[in-house]
C-alpha cells in the first residue's frame, strides 16, 4: 500500500485512471472484463473522493456494486426533453435514464433507514418508471399535466425552508470517503447541457425541480454547450457557449433549493427565459413590488431569504 504523507501519490492516481480508461473502453454492457477499476482503487488504497458516472443502461447489479464503493454517483440526464435526446442522443431513452437513478435513490433511501435517519419529505417512490418531459411527470398508463405535476407555491404543503438546508432535504448519509460499506453516502446527481436544444430555461428549470422532489437528487448541473464537432445536427452557436445562461440557471437552482422558490415562480410559458442583464432573484422582485419594501424587523425568515 503506497506511503500518503497526507498527499496523494500522483501514481497512483495515473493507475487509477488509466484503469477506468480501460474498463470504459472494454464496456459495461457486456459486463466486467478484467479487473474492476473500484476494486482496483480499494486494493490500492485509495482513500480519497470517488464519483462514479453510471451508464444509462448498466445492469442493476453493476449500479449496486459500484454504489457501495462510491461516494456520489451520477446518470447524466444531457437533455431536458425525449425530443432533445432523440435528436442528438437517440441511444439513450428517459427510461435507460430514469431507470438507474430510482435504483440509486432507493439504495440510498434503503441505507438511510438501515442508519435510523429520517427521510426527507420530498422524494417519491412510483411502483413504475416516471418520465420527465417539459417539466412535466409521465407515468406508465396516465399523462400528468404540467399543472398537477407542479403545485403552486400557495398549495404546497412541503416543508419550509430551514437555514442552510435544501429544502428537498437530504438524501445521503453526509459521510464521505473511507467508508465503502455505505450505499453512495454523499448523495446522487445529474447534468443538463444548456444550448444544444432548443429547451428554454423554464424547462430545464421545471425538469430540474420534478428531478429533486422525485428523485431525491443533491445537485442538477448544467454544462454550457461547447461545439467540438461540426455536424449538421448539431447546433451552430455564433457567440459561444451560453455560459451566463448556465449562469442564471445555477443561480435559479440555488434559489429553488436554499430560498425556497419554486420553478413556476422564477420563470413561467409567458416568460420562458432568464434576463441576462439581472439575476433571477433581483428580476423576481421587480415584477413583484407589491411585495416591497419590507421591513426587516417584522418580515418571517422565508419573506427576508426573498430581499435581492
Amino acid at each position: 500500500m503506497p506511503a500518503y504523507d497526507g498527499v496523494l501519490q500522483p501514481q497512483l492516481y495515473r493507475r487509477i485512471i488509466f484503469k477506468f480508461r480501460d474498463f470504459a473502453q472494454r464496456g459495461l454492457y457486456d459486463g466486467i472484463a478484467g479487473e474492476n477499476p473500484l476494486d482496483s482503487a480499494q486494493k490500492d488504497g485509495f482513500g480519497g473522493y470517488i464519483h462514479v458516472k453510471a451508464i444509462p443502461g448498466a445492469s442493476p447489479s453493476l449500479i449496486e456494486q459500484a454504489g457501495f464503493l462510491a461516494d456520489r454517483m451520477s446518470v447524466n440526464l444531457e437533455l431536458p426533453t425525449a425530443d432533445g435526446l432523440k435528436n442528438l442522443a437517440p441511444g439513450k431513452t428517459r427510461d435507460k435514464i430514469l431507470t438507474p437513478m430510482r435504483q440509486i435513490q432507493r439504495g440510498i433511501a434503503g441505507q438511510m433507514i438501515k442508519e435510523g435517519m429520517s427521510l426527507p419529505d420530498y422524494g417519491s417512490y412510483p411502483a413504475g418508471g416516471r418520465e420527465i418531459e417539459n417539466g412535466a411527470v409521465k407515468g406508465p398508463a396516465e399523462k400528468i399535466s404540467e399543472e398537477k405535476a407542479v403545485v403552486s407555491a400557495k398549495q404546497r404543503t412541503g416543508p419550509k425552508q430551514q437555514l442552510g438546508r435544501s429544502r428537498y432535504g437530504n438524501f445521503g448519509l453526509r459521510q464521505v470517503s473511507n467508508q465503502r460499506d455505505y450505499f453512495v453516502p454523499a448523495g446522487q446527481s445529474t447534468q443538463i447541457i444548456v444550448g444544444a436544444t432548443p429547451e428554454s430555461d423554464y424547462q430545464m428549470l421545471m425538469v430540474a425541480e420534478a428531478l429533486y422532489q422525485r428523485f431525491g437528487l443533491k445537485r442538477v448541473f448544467y454544462s454550457a454547450y461547447v461545439s467540438v464537432n461540426e455536424d449538421s445536427a448539431l447546433p451552430v452557436l455564433p457567440d459561444g457557449p451560453p455560459l451566463l445562461r448556465e449562469h442564471r440557471l445555477y443561480q435559479a437552482d440555488w434559489l429553488m433549493r436554499y430560498y425556497g422558490f419554486d420553478a413556476e415562480e422564477l420563470l413561467s410559458e409567458n416568460q420562458p427565459n432568464f434576463n441576462v442583464f439581472l439575476d433571477p432573484k433581483c428580476d423576481w422582485a421587480l415584477r413583484h413590488l407589491e411585495n416591497f419594501p419590507v421591513e426587516v424587523n417584522q418580515a418571517g425568515y422565508e419573506m427576508l431569504l426573498r430581499v435581492p
